[in-house]
């Protein structure tokens, strides 16, 4: 996917979430609820106290619904058309939601993917790693690497039963004119949902070129270009193979997150000049 379509993407996906926030606000829960409600706790003709969007606060949930009575809904609302589950994933991320065990075949599935990959020609420094929906050589499928059962982490937290973890998932692009119709649109992060996910999930593997991606340049990378040794004086670099004619790949420090703008930096500091956008 490209930048601009990206960003495209990610308003329609804040618009999405904020109209499904919205739908709940001074309603209550339906008189009949799905099973896995009732079974999760929820009550039906529990009032709406309060529906809000996240708005990218870092935990899991996309929106929150409390009522005035039973458990909070805690809604991961992922598009249809959705290409990112976890964005720009950094290596504290993965330890904290996935394990400190998936780390590093993540940072050798990334160094193995970089020395592979050709690119378009102009430089990058580093890549950076998501999961989501992807096809090409800049995907690899999740489940190459890790069970199903990893996906639920990705996507919901580790818990469900912890506030800053996802209990359902809404996986339209539709938002139902009602709440009756908007809750049975819902389905819950159970084992059989994750595993219909699973066909369409992959690691993402996103290359940061330099002269173009600025606001992607203080993303985390897994790997990074470098320098061999410090050339005798500053020299500018046009291509991706004139980059590594000066610089080798390395993974990046497993207790660290060094961002794409700081190995630009090292590389300066080496007399190795990467274009700026």
């Amino acid at each position: 996917m490209r930048f601009e379509d990206f960003v495209s993407e990610s308003k329609k996906s804040d618009a999405h979430e904020k109209t499904i926030a919205k739908a709940f606000r001074g309603l209550s829960l339906p008189n009949k609820l799905p099973k896995w409600m009732i079974d999760y706790g929820f009550v039906p003709g529990a009032k709406v106290v309060k529906s809000r969007q996240t708005g990218g606060s870092g935990i899991k949930p996309d929106i929150i619904v409390t009522f005035d009575q039973g458990p909070s809904l805690r809604i991961s609302a992922k598009m249809s058309n959705a290409d990112f589950f976890g964005n720009w994933y950094p290596k504290h991320k993965v330890r904290s939601d996935l394990g400190d065990e998936l780390v590093k075949p993540l940072s050798d599935a990334t160094m193995e993917f970089v020395k592979k990959f050709k690119g378009r020609g102009d430089p990058f420094v580093g890549v950076s790693i998501s999961f989501g929906k992807r096809s090409g050589q800049t995907a690899k499928k999740f489940t190459d690497l890790f069970p199903v059962g990893l996906i639920k982490r990705v996507v919901a937290g580790g818990s469900p039963d912890a506030e800053v973890n996802a209990n359902s998932l809404y996986a339209t692009s539709d938002v139902p004119s009602t709440i009756g119709a908007l809750i049975n649109s819902l389905e819950p992060i159970s084992d059989s949902v994750i595993k219909k996910l699973s066909k369409n999930f992959n690691i993402i593997f996103r290359p940061v070129y330099t002269g173009s991606n600025r606001s992607n340049m203080s993303k985390p990378t897994w790997v990074q270009a470098v320098p061999k040794e410090k050339l005798s004086q500053p020299t500018e670099i046009k291509t991706q193979e004139e980059l590594m004619r000066v610089a080798q790949w390395t993974a990046t420090p497993l207790d660290s997150d060094i961002s794409h703008n700081k190995v630009k930096a090292l590389l300066k500091k080496y007399n190795i000049i990467v274009p700026s956008p």
